[in-house]
């Protein structure tokens, strides 16, 4: 999976870049997910309590969080 990323906003539609950023995400993500370990979907161990799938499954979800609020605040931060 590649690393690099690019900005996210143009000049032209800020929004459209945004969405178009978001959906590259994703599928990056769901390539990534259907080579690496295509049985998450199905198992959904993050919803078992006390496990570690749970607290990394909020953990990614938080730093998913804070990536979104500084590309709606238009921050130029490396996402994580």
């Amino acid at each position: 999976m590649r690393s690099r990323r690019s900005g996210v906003r143009s000049r032209s539609n800020p929004q459209q870049s945004l969405a178009d950023s978001i959906d590259r995400r994703i599928s990056e993500l769901r390539a990534w997910l259907e080579e690496n370990a295509p049985d998450t979907a199905n198992l959904q161990s993050h919803l078992d309590a006390n496990t570690a799938e749970r607290a990394y499954w909020h953990h990614g979800y938080l730093v998913a969080l804070i990536d979104m609020r500084n590309l709606l605040k238009g921050r130029k931060d490396r996402l994580h």
